[in-house]
């Protein structure tokens, strides 16, 4: 091999090595998004060959076009659907959900039975005694998604706090109170939003006092108001509202201490108080779209005031298996729910949304049958409608049931008729026991009995004849023969109606019933990756199904598929680097072709994983690509660089030293997982001040005693920046145990500074404090500058919340601070204690935050304590009981002494008494660096 073909394979794989990192990169930023996205529906739609059979523990009742043109159109009277739950609960539905909102109440109305009486009908009350009747109903809730809030302006600050003085004020009184305030007046819009904020704030205020009726509200908050105008509805339906979340509340369930935080929630609608007070279960059922509007996944909790809410599929499974949602663990990775002595293990992760950030608890839907959902219970053929049932079918008995009814009625006239002639007590005995009209079981024997007894008074009148029976007798005959064709029809009826339920029961029996719209025209569709129109409550059937079976996908790790690019990359490099160019390209094909084959085949349908396919791919194309035309310009330029500099050059040994030595490159930046340290020497500034130049011996000794301790756990001394120094570990040599070390070093230096400063106050200095600040997160390291100089250090957001945490320590009075990540990696090896959840300078969302104390082994007892007190404190704040917070607190003070984050706890408790922001999350917010 010539030294030119040394020197163009060095440039291949090098330029190989770099094209790889970059696609490794740009698949880290979401780059390949678009294409990720093809490719994970195409395996979805395309690659089912090992999906097992699916659950047949699901009923889908569907509200179809079929049901619309039977019933009528929406919406139908709440007794209908109060019947419908009564039949399914009779058929053995062992839990019925529906995907139906009814979150506003009906009022109640006249309606004429069929023995033409008029009754007042509660169609909310009926429909609320058939949930509490089957016992085992979920009614849903709808929430938007929490986007991050925007900070209130003066003006709406002002508005919303003068209507809530007086909600009656008009647009002129308010706009008067904020010219006096020296604050612009606010347009129609903002002010109608204020009114109603203020309205269900005075509500919420007046409701926590205690229960109050809406007329009670009404005389507090609009004492001037008359009860038809807009006010008070409005306040009425805050009144509902506020209601309804607390029904709601009582069935969602409490966020555990140690489970990561779901995404939030704002605006909610609910289902009214009286339905959801008599239902067992409740869940959201609104859908994550991703920016092409594609349903691909769910994430399976939200958190709306506090509790945890499920998501339908989720908690429609947890009912049918008796998991006990309440018992949840939720890990950033998986979901653990104990049912019936086994777990529930959901594999989750976090997905990036462009609109809410960081979506925890994140289940990928794993989809199977093909483009029609009403054939994808049908396994394996996928050709009939399998576990549907037209919601219809369900009406129908209810049809035939008022059919008996209105047959009952003409029963009970011509036995009245009959017996008033043949036996006037039986008559009388018979109306004190009236049956119910819609059961016709009872009342038959009667009408049996009684065609049996008129048989003699009929055969009577057919020795008469017909010109002389009088009208009495022509009026018995008729109800003979009205009652006889009643007999005759409710046994046909009851006949359908057993028929029906009995094959109601098959359907049911057992499992679990889901509700839904299904019609052509519903609003409740979404694209999915096997549909391009899904309704929505069959997505929430393909959750349940994934968890009851156990049949769940689970996202492949980052790491993975940046190796698998990797090697791609490497392997379609050496096969330029070493194959003619037709032979590379049939054998990058070949790589092209097997991963895809693999991915699909084995890791996606087989192992039911999802492992990125698109940044391989794009790696094998790009480096092929670019290394074959880098291969053609290299042996061009090459030749004719060397030319050039044979001319300029005679002498051939310098000529062999600028061929081996083209370039020096330094080392390529890189992101890896490290832990950077901050520390600065609090109370220096004083000190340099009293001895100026001076101070510079000083602060070489303290320099000279911590480097010493940062080299004795092999940490990377990066620059120091006065009297603070900035270092890490991880890099550049690999540290698997970065974190465990930086905290180690951290408490060495606190117990270093212990000597040195009782060498300062025997000099008649003050003694110096080191504050530290640890931050772990993935960062990027490596060269940074320019051609001239460059320095090897590390970048990134991690590395700016270390510097930010140094700083915090000045807020919440500590030594050292460390991030949630580092604790994590560190907590088996050192005690810590919970300090907050710190929204620090420059962040839009809180940072957990510890102080290590000291090494597991070597804590004591007393350590242990303050830890437990304190943890005790920073939990109540967490959960909203500041009251139990404050207590606490004092506890801990009186314990251990003062401390700057117990005032500021303490402080903070004391407001949120007055008054708790609605979207309180528990943070700390600093507005110092």
């Amino acid at each position: 091999m010539t030294r030119f073909e040394r020197v163009l394979l060095f440039r291949t794989f090098l330029l190989g090595i770099v094209l790889t990192i970059v696609v490794i990169v740009l698949d880290r930023v979401d780059a390949f998004r678009s294409l990720e996205r093809w490719t994970y529906d195409t395996r979805a739609k395309h690659f089912q060959y090992f999906t097992p059979k699916p659950t047949d523990r699901i009923l889908h009742v569907d509200i179809d076009d079929s049901t619309l043109q039977s019933v009528g159109a929406w919406p139908w009277s709440r007794t209908v659907i109060a019947d419908m739950i009564d039949e399914l609960h009779m058929a053995g539905a062992k839990v019925i959900a529906m995907d139906i909102l009814f979150s506003e109440p009906k009022p109640t109305r006249l309606v004429r039975e069929v023995n033409e009486s008029v009754t007042e009908v509660d169609e909310d009350g009926e429909f609320a005694a058939a949930i509490r009747r089957a016992g085992c109903v979920l009614v849903p809730s709808k929430f938007n998604f929490a986007e991050t809030a925007a900070k209130a302006s003066a003006q709406e600050i002002a508005i919303a706090k003068a209507l809530e003085n007086d909600c009656e004020a008009s647009i002129e009184q308010a706009n008067a109170v904020l010219a006096k305030q020296g604050v612009k007046a606010a347009d129609s819009d903002l002010f109608f939003d204020a009114r109603e904020h203020a309205l269900a704030v005075r509500v919420e205020k007046a409701m926590a006092g205690g229960q109050r009726s809406l007329y009670e509200l009404r005389e507090m908050i609009l004492p001037h108001s008359t009860g038809s105008g807009a006010l008070p509805r409005l306040l009425a339906r805050e009144y509902q509202q506020y209601v309804a979340e607390q029904e709601a509340k009582r069935l969602t369930v409490p966020i555990r201490p140690g489970n990561i935080a779901p995404l939030g929630s704002g605006a909610s609608v609910l289902t009214i108080s009286k339905l959801a007070a008599a239902a067992q279960y409740t869940a959201f059922v609104d859908y994550l779209q991703e920016p092409d509007g594609v349903v691909r996944g769910v994430p399976l909790f939200i958190q709306h005031n506090g509790r945890l809410v499920p998501q339908m599929g989720l908690a429609l499974a947890c009912a049918q298996l008796d998991a006990d949602l309440s018992r949840a663990v939720l890990a950033r990775d998986q979901v653990t729910i104990p049912a019936n002595g086994r777990l529930i293990t959901i594999p989750v992760h976090t997905y990036q949304s462009e609109a809410y950030g960081d979506v925890t608890l994140y289940m990928d839907i794993p989809w199977f049958g093909t483009r029609d959902w009403k054939t994808m219970y049908d396994y394996p053929a996928r050709r009939v409608i399998a576990q549907h049932l037209p919601a219809v079918e369900i009406w129908e008995i209810s049809q035939r049931r008022a059919g008996v009814a209105k047959n009952n009625v003409a029963a009970d006239q011509a036995l009245q008729a009959l017996l008033s002639t043949t036996d006037p007590d039986k008559l009388a005995e018979y109306q004190k026991h009236v049956p119910d009209l819609h059961d016709a079981t009872v009342r038959q024997p009667i009408i049996d009995a009684t065609l049996k007894d008129i048989v003699p008074f009929l055969e009577q009148y057919k020795s008469i004849k017909p010109d002389e029976l009088t009208a009495e007798d022509r009026a018995f005959m008729s109800a003979a023969d009205a009652l006889d064709r009643v007999a005759v029809a409710n046994r046909d009826l009851t006949s359908q109606i057993n028929a029906l339920r009995s094959s109601l029961h098959q359907h049911a029996n057992g499992r679990a019933v889901l509700i839904g719209w299904t019609a052509a025209g519903a609003m409740d569709t979404v694209p999915t990756s096997i549909h391009a129109k899904c309704p929505g409550v069959v997505v929430h059937g393909v959750v349940f199904n994934a968890i009851v079976t156990g049949q769940m996908w689970q996202m492949g790790a980052w790491w993975t598929v940046a190796l698998i690019t990797g090697v791609i990359g490497l392997l379609t490099t050496g096969i330029v680097a070493w194959l003619s160019p037709w032979k590379a390209l049939m054998c990058t094909a070949a790589v092209i072709g097997g991963y895809t084959l693999l991915n699909c085949f084995v890791r996606f349908d087989y192992g039911n994983s999802i492992v990125g396919l698109a940044a391989p791919l794009v790696a094998s194309v790009a480096v092929w690509s670019a290394l074959t035309l880098s291969r053609f310009i290299t042996e061009i330029t090459e030749r004719a660089r060397i030319k050039k500099r044979f001319q300029k050059y005679v002498d051939p040994k310098l000529v062999n030293h600028l061929l081996d030595n083209p370039h020096k490159s330094g080392m390529e930046g890189e992101l890896r997982e490290m832990t950077v340290i901050f520390t600065d020497l609090a109370g220096f500034t004083t000190i340099s001040e009293k001895l100026q130049e001076a101070a510079v011996p000083l602060l070489n000794e303290y320099l000279s005693l911590m480097v010493p301790v940062i080299n004795k756990r092999e940490g990377f001394i990066n620059r120091f920046m006065g009297d603070g120094i900035l270092f890490f570990f991880g890099a550049p040599m690999d540290c698997p145990d970065h974190a465990v070390r930086a905290v180690a070093t951290g408490l060495d230096m606190q117990i270093a500074m212990i000597s040195f400063n009782k060498e300062l106050v025997e000099r008649g200095h003050q003694p110096l404090a080191v504050r530290v600040g640890v931050s772990t997160g993935m960062m990027i390291v490596g060269d940074a500058g320019g051609a001239d100089f460059a320095e090897y250090t590390v970048l990134g957001d991690c590395v700016n919340l270390g510097a930010r945490l140094e700083s915090a320590n000045k807020a919440t009075g500590t030594k050292g601070l460390v991030s949630g990540r580092t604790e994590e990696l560190a907590r088996e090896h050192f005690l810590f204690r919970p300090i907050a959840s710190l929204q620090v300078k420059g962040k839009t969302r809180g940072v957990m935050t510890f102080e290590p104390i000291a090494p597991i082994a070597e804590a004591t007892d007393e350590q242990h304590r303050y830890v437990a007190m304190t943890k005790t404190a920073f939990d109540a704040f967490q959960n909203r009981a500041f009251a139990e917070c404050i207590v606490a607190l004092n506890e801990l003070d009186a314990a251990f002494g003062d401390s700057k984050l117990s005032k500021t706890y303490r402080q903070m408790c004391e407001e949120y008494l007055v008054e708790c922001p609605k979207d309180f999350d528990g943070q700390i917010v600093l507005s110092e660096k």
